[in-house]
């Protein structure tokens, strides 16, 4: 059971069952096994379907600042909050985000009147194989599935003969809007071969699939998300014909590729053997009745770096919050995220030995450079970039339209925290010189400009701790205890977060012109005043870090972000 785990019953989440699928995927392909038994179901997606996105030109709204300067200090937290936001609605902007979208599904039918027994769904996270096995009288029924990293195909196989088919991806959720589903679609079945396209925002995408029958069913799928089926689909069809129609000679080129990036780094924790053995609802089982088994936490660090590994590859995209496997159509939160969950995702990329899976997330922000110079520029009158906390493929100019949003500038010093973690980690040069320091000096001429200064010292505003807003601007019981109701109130003055990430920036600079000598006098001595011009930490009155180093902002402890952390 070394790097694998189970489970005793197939996708069934009532919310979504693609939530409890066995996603598979090579960082551009990716496949969903369901598990389901007389009527399987693997939902085939890609890393470049994207859809939805309208990105305009940002209006320059930057007049807007100084008076919504003027209201918060002044105490106007609640009128000043919306005032970027109400700005830029006003000079008519109205962008659109893009979703990632599930391409198709496989639909493979396996009619029987015997019942089932014995039913098994499991992941090899060493091989990024998925298998589904279950007992039909006498009989053991087994489904085999991988992404190949040799080949960029969908394999699938079915040790009996089976019917496939191939479709349109339909929610799992009940009941469902049709209007977010594909246009114009068509499937067609020629022999052996299976096509499909269908319209989404407008724009073509499709997949081709052979089906090689007999005692064991093979299916070998490719998606596109550009040109039409008129050109891919006779491509397509010549690529996969090229390839062996043998489950094991297909599996034996993917499996040592994606197993050198996997064992790259390991972790042993100390277990009973048998818990090593154990499905994952038995080990959550322990964990509820006596505490965290080791088998489960090593598992867990196992199927987070499997889960990496499988989003994301060399000249693909970043892994989104959901990576290749949302299987909902205008899926919510799924979509890049520049706090905490991005630093999340990646915590397996560096100190797990996996440092070219972190290139894509730097060719993806650098790409957005322009479209972040604008927001800067537009939105807060101010030089270098403004990443926004949310963004996607299509949309690096500023579009998630909240407040909360808006007015957090500390996107592109946290961004910036991984491109200087990159050199730390390689120490390669070229990188360096032609895109960390490039990209801290962008972030450093913004808050530069950003910060206000007062005679030798600094302040941040507007602010914002993320998903969180001071106690003050709570509504109050009868007895005066503040309580949560959702308040939108969350700009404030230098948010501790929001000084932290202007001082790493900083002070990584420094560090990188003291390691290599890149920095000249005039350049250091000003990120050496903005690091000797930040404001101090302070203690509340518990002895903890406070959350706002302002006097008008208390503390309120009610809530569960971990960014500013």
């Amino acid at each position: 059971m070394k790097h694998e785990f189970w489970m005793k019953r197939p996708a069934s989440w009532w919310g979504g069952n693609w939530r409890e699928g066995t996603p598979l995927g090579n960082g551009v392909h990716g496949a969903l096994l369901y598990g389901y038994t007389a009527h399987e179901r693997v939902m085939l997606s890609h890393t470049r379907l994207w859809r939805g996105d309208y990105s305009p030109p940002v209006p320059d709204v930057s007049g807007t600042l100084p008076k919504m300067r003027e209201t918060l200090l002044n105490g106007g937290v609640p009128e000043g909050d919306p005032m970027l936001v109400n700005a830029l609605y006003q000079a008519g902007y109205a962008p659109k985000e893009a979703f990632p979208y599930p391409a198709a599904d496989l639909l493979v039918s396996l009619p029987s009147q015997t019942p089932f027994s014995h039913y098994r769904r499991s992941l090899k996270m060493e091989t990024g194989e998925g298998r589904v096995s279950y007992r039909l009288g006498e009989e053991d029924v087994l489904r085999r599935c991988f992404v190949s990293r040799a080949d960029d195909v969908v394999v699938l196989e079915c040790n009996r003969d089976s019917q496939v088919e191939i479709g349109v991806h339909m929610p799992d959720a009940v009941p469902y809007d049709p209007a977010v589903l594909p246009q114009n679609v068509e499937t067609r079945q020629e022999g052996e071969w299976l096509f499909f396209r269908a319209f989404l925002s407008g724009k073509e995408h499709g997949a081709v699939a052979r089906v090689v029958r007999g005692e064991r069913t093979l299916v070998i799928a490719r998606v596109y998300t550009e040109g039409t089926s008129v050109e891919k689909w006779p491509e397509y069809q010549a690529y996969i014909r090229a390839l062996p129609t043998d489950y094991d000679t297909l599996f034996q080129r993917h499996a040592p590729l994606h197993r050198e990036l996997f064992n790259r780094c390991k972790v042993e924790l100390d277990d009973l053997p048998e818990r090593f053995a154990m499905s994952n609802e038995e080990l959550l089982d322990l964990a509820w009745e006596e505490e965290l088994p080791n088998a489960l936490a090593q598992r867990m660090w196992e199927y987070g770096r499997y889960l990496l590994i499988s989003a994301t590859a060399e000249n693909s995209l970043p892994c989104n919050l959901t990576g290749l496997w949302s299987g909902d159509y205008k899926a919510f939160w799924a979509f890049n995220m520049a706090n905490i969950n991005l630093e999340m995702t990646y915590w397996q990329a560096l100190p797990g030995n996996l440092e070219e899976l972190a290139l894509p997330f730097f060719d993806y922000f650098d790409r957005g450079m322009e479209a972040f110079r604008e927001n800067a520029r537009r939105i807060y009158g101010c030089r270098g970039i403004f990443v926004p906390a949310v963004s996607m493929p299509g949309c690096m100019r500023h579009v998630c339209m909240a407040p909360h949003i808006t007015n957090w500038t500390g996107g592109a010093g946290w961004v910036a925290q991984h491109y200087y973690d990159y050199w730390v980690f390689t120490r390669d040069r070229e990188f360096l010189e032609n895109r960390a320091l490039p990209f801290l000096r962008e972030a450093a001429a913004f808050y530069e400009d950003f910060v206000i200064w007062q005679g030798e010292g600094w302040m941040v505003c507007p602010s914002v701790s993320p998903e969180n807003h001071t106690s003050n601007y709570l509504p109050r019981s009868e007895n005066g205890v503040p309580y949560d109701v959702g308040d939108p109130t969350q700009a404030s003055i230098n948010a501790a977060m929001d000084v932290a990430i202007i001082r790493e920036v900083f002070t990584h600079l420094l560090a990188i012109g003291k390691d290599t000598g890149l920095l000249d006098g005039e350049e250091a001595a000003r990120y050496e005043r903005m690091l000797a011009g930040s404001p101090e930490y302070q203690l509340n009155e518990y002895g903890a870090p406070r959350e706002w180093l302002h006097p008008d902002f208390p503390d309120n402890d009610r809530h569960r972000h971990q960014s500013h952390l």
